[in-house]
């Protein structure tokens, strides 16, 4: 289990993270109300066969209402992260670190162009039986057994950072 070790303050470039986390939420708010306008529109279509303004009025208010509301479940947790402006980090143990030849999806060829897949080496540790992909400097940098220092956004729960803990 791992180890509360302290808080901190967030950084511009954990901030950053946190906003890019937010781009799919934001996407969503532009993207969920014009289909659900055309689903609507569909659905009353079939129910009154003489569509009012007022239940277009409706449509474009229930399309966009919906819209900011999956907006806003998707994003608020990493805007209230920023807003708190904290960080906890976390010592744990490395159980086990891993170093494999994985290859490109899609990088081969088939037929008479046959061409080997586009190969590259991953690196990951293996964390109270979790698996966490890392970049080969810090997987340089630690040993199996030795500790790292998770760095967790506490009301989104998102990881922002592994780094080796010094002694």
């Amino acid at each position: 289990m791992a180890a509360y070790y302290t808080k901190q303050r967030l950084t511009e470039k954990d901030k950053k993270e946190l906003r890019y986390q937010c781009r799919a939420g934001i996407v969503m708010i532009f993207l969920i109300p014009p289909a659900l306008f055309v689903l609507l529109t569909l659905l009353f279509s079939f129910l009154s066969p003489d569509p009012s303004v007022v239940e277009y009025s409706l449509i474009v208010v229930i399309s966009i209402g919906i819209g900011l509301l999956i907006g806003y479940k998707m994003t608020n947790k990493y805007f209230k992260d920023i807003k708190n402006d904290e960080k906890e980090l976390y010592i744990k143990t490395i159980d086990k670190k891993e170093k494999k030849i994985d290859f490109e999806a899609g990088s081969g060829k088939a037929g008479c162009l046959l061409k080997d897949m586009d190969a590259f080496t991953s690196y990951s540790f293996i964390i109270e039986n979790t698996v966490y992909k890392v970049d080969k400097t810090l997987f340089d940098q630690c040993e199996e057994g030795g500790q790292v220092i998770f760095v967790i956004a506490p009301i989104s729960q998102f990881r922002l950072d592994i780094v080796p803990k010094s002694e």
